[in-house]
């Protein structure tokens, strides 16, 4: 378990959760309060543990799907897995904990079900970087509860990857039943299974009465409800129509906190945002433009306008404390030194108009506009386009868009997780269209390499060729906001991928 551990030992220091109970004192539970509602958002797009890499997609299928490893407020901890260490350079032993069983009658969690878990990784756009190393041919159960993985060469991250919600663990024997469709019923180990998904509406959960952990979860039903405005989030937690509210409006965090019967949480997001830059554009193939861009918007009011205190400038590609980080200085705020950037490329007012795709979230509308003024001033004009969710997830990979943002996430702990998604070859490529074979060896490199030193050396090297490139500007870390009744207590708000678990969740009297 040593080698495994490494990534993760250098973040100990940063704790990336926060967890506040609440702050009236300690209660019993109370048993008659038998439902939790949670105000989500965003749709989950689909239940698809391995589709989407989506934040508030995880949100909600991690109650229902659960991975080999998690990390949470007191460090790195194991989950399905009991234990894990390395024979070799490319040998993976992983110990599985006994006695864990599948939703809907789909018995216990074997060996074999991680190995076919891991080959539907391996299908997957989204969760194949997870496994790209793991040689299948090789691969064995050595007994019911023991998984050996032989990897194709060194990777220092395997085991790290595993904490990835999108390398969840499903049942084969409920995959198959239901021809793979996960909308039908949940087959995974989680301590909610799924009731039923109104598209648009809401996901409602109930135990799952044969969870592995003892006692757990105290709160017999959960339901997401999707409400996009966060004004109407908050007005349903106010008046109890709801329980928590997710990504809560900085506009009301003091009401809230004003009140007896409701309490704000907080917490540092381990997730960048970026503004990317589509190179398929001709405008945005210059270098000189997307300086110009960069140098027009001035972040920290920009981010205070549409997200309040729930974000704060980034400084890199990576949150600080992932392995492989280190901090560039923004690029300063110039309107005129943009507008000579523009005019020395022979532009003139109204020469360039884009594209800003997004999805139709009211504070990531607002950042696109607030964004808008700011390029507007320097005379390009600027198309918002708010697109539902799917939609908008298809948009970009398709890369139909000038101009998108979002944030990626180093869920592994390490630079190899998010630089990928800037190699040629991955399907996130296609929100920026960079194609750059020196930039995709060197993080190849780095990915496979087992010494610290080197391995992270690569990783700042190719950090650095994308910020001198300007392929993407890093614009802001968020910060996790959630309003929550003052009668529920017992959770902990997650920073990576925002998988807040609510097993552990109770009302109080």
């Amino acid at each position: 378990m040593k080698r495994a551990n490494v990534i993760f030992a250098l973040l100990l220091v940063m704790v990336m959760f926060v967890s506040m109970a609440c702050p009236r004192g300690a209660f019993a539970a109370n048993p008659a309060k038998d439902t939790l509602v949670i105000g989500s958002y965003m749709d989950p797009v689909d239940l698809h543990p391995h589709n989407h890499n989506l934040q508030w997609s995880h949100t909600i299928k991690s109650q229902m799907y659960e991975t080999l490893i998690i990390a949470d407020s007191e460090g790195v901890k194991p989950n399905l897995a009991e234990s894990w260490q390395w024979e070799d350079d490319t040998t993976l032993v992983i110990n599985l904990k006994k006695g864990v069983k599948f939703h809907n009658g789909y018995g216990e969690m074997k060996a074999s079900d991680i190995l076919f878990t891991i080959s539907l990784l391996k299908v997957s756009n989204y969760s194949t970087m997870a496994v790209e190393y793991v040689d299948m041919e090789k691969s064995f159960a050595k007994d019911d509860y023991t998984v050996v993985l032989k990897l194709t060469g060194p990777f220092a991250a395997q085991m790290n990857y595993f904490n990835w919600p999108l390398t969840a663990i499903v049942s084969e024997a409920g995959y198959k039943a239901n021809d793979g469709d996960f909308s039908k019923q949940s087959i995974g180990t989680g301590p909610y299974k799924l009731a039923k998904w109104v598209k648009d509406s809401e996901v409602v959960m109930v135990k799952h009465d044969e969870y592995w952990e003892e006692d757990k979860p105290h709160i017999p039903n959960l339901i997401f409800r999707v409400i996009p405005e966060a004004t109407t989030r908050t007005l349903e937690l106010e008046s109890g129509g709801i329980d928590v509210a997710l990504t809560l409006s900085t506009v009301d965090v003091a009401r809230l906190e004003a009140r007896n019967d409701t309490y704000v949480m907080r917490g540092p997001s381990m997730q960048m945002w970026e503004l990317f830059f589509n190179f398929k554009n001709e405008h945005l193939a210059k270098y000189n433009v997307r300086k110009a861009i960069c140098m027009a918007i001035d972040w920290a009011p920009a981010i205070m306008a549409s997200f309040g205190d729930s974000g704060i400038p980034a400084s890199n590609y990576l949150a600080p404390g992932v392995e492989g980080y280190v901090k560039f200085d923004p690029i300063s705020y110039d309107p005129e030194g943009a507008r000579a950037l523009l005019a020395g490329e022979g532009y003139k007012d109204g020469d360039i108009t884009i594209t800003f795709f997004t999805s139709n979230t009211e504070v990531r509308v607002k950042f696109c506009e607030v964004i808008q003024g700011f390029l507007q001033d320097i005379g390009i004009n600027v198309q918002v386009k708010p697109m539902e969710q799917a939609a908008f997830v298809d948009a970009y990979l398709g890369s139909e868009h000038d101009l998108t943002h979002f944030g990626y996430t180093a869920v592994t702990m390490e630079a190899g997780k998010v630089l990928p998604y800037y190699q040629s070859s991955n399907i996130y490529n296609a929100t920026v269209s960079w194609h750059s074979p020196e930039f995709d060896k060197l993080v190849d490199d780095a990915r496979v390499n087992i010494n610290e030193q080197e391995r992270v050396s690569r990783y700042v090297k190719a950090q650095q060729m994308l910020f001198d490139n300007l392929v993407s500007y890093p614009c802001m870390q968020p910060i996790i906001l959630a309003g929550v009744r003052s009668n529920l207590t017992g959770f902990e708000l997650e920073g990576s991928f925002e998988v807040h678990r609510f097993k552990h969740a109770y009302f109080t009297e």
